[in-house]
């Protein structure tokens, strides 16, 4: 069967006109489509990139602080270990002399007091009165003296122990020694006062 176009010429390039036009408008807005949704697409990369870049801003912001207050932390231990050294160098070879006091009421012995006590950094010098047991015998010894010494060189720091004098005397109509020491300090041997040692009986 053979169709036969009846209408005319210009009708059909019209037609012809009207559907190329048709489909162009339709492959203008698929393209158009297409490019939204690429440009929404990265858009939405860059919104993504952009919250990662605000979070690590916020870290980095962070991790700044945490920095300075170390870097404050920093000085802050510098300079009181300046201080420290400044501190030791002041008081090098100076005595502890509260160490020292200290270190002598612990070692002293209950039948010994000690009436006068001048220091410096050379030495020491101490008398006092020991008590002068009556069951001491002979007569002339002087043992709570010789306990005295042995206590006061268990001192830390204290050396060179001397007895300048001992003798037989009286307290309120007492018998008791007098008697007067003398010793040397070592300042780097000086540690935390030692402790008493034990009593034995008879003392």
């Amino acid at each position: 069967m053979i169709g036969i176009n009846l209408l005319p010429p210009e009708i059909c390039e019209k037609r012809r006109a009207e559907k190329a036009l048709f489909y162009m408008i339709i492959g203008v807005v698929t393209l158009v489509i297409i490019l939204t949704g690429i440009y929404g697409y990265y858009s939405w990369l860059v919104g993504l990139e952009e919250r990662q870049l605000v979070s690590i801003q916020v870290e980095t912001q962070k991790l700044s602080e945490v920095v300075k207050e170390y870097e404050i932390y920093e000085k802050k231990k510098g300079e009181l270990q300046t201080r420290k050294e400044i501190v030791d160098k002041a008081m090098a070879g100076e005595v502890p002399w509260h160490k020292i006091l200290n270190g002598i009421s612990m070692v002293i012995p209950s039948d010994v007091w000690l009436i006068s006590f001048s220091g410096s950094e050379d030495g020491l010098t101490l008398s006092g009165f020991a008590i002068d047991y009556a069951f001491d015998k002979p007569d002339f010894g002087h043992k709570p003296v010789a306990k005295w010494m042995v206590r006061l060189g268990e001192v830390k720091g204290i050396v060179d122990i001397w007895l300048t004098s001992s003798s037989k005397s009286e307290v309120e109509g007492q018998p008791a020694i007098q008697f007067g020491t003398t010793t040397k300090l070592s300042v780097d041997e000086i540690a935390p006062a030692t402790a008493p040692p034990a009593k034995t009986t008879g003392e």
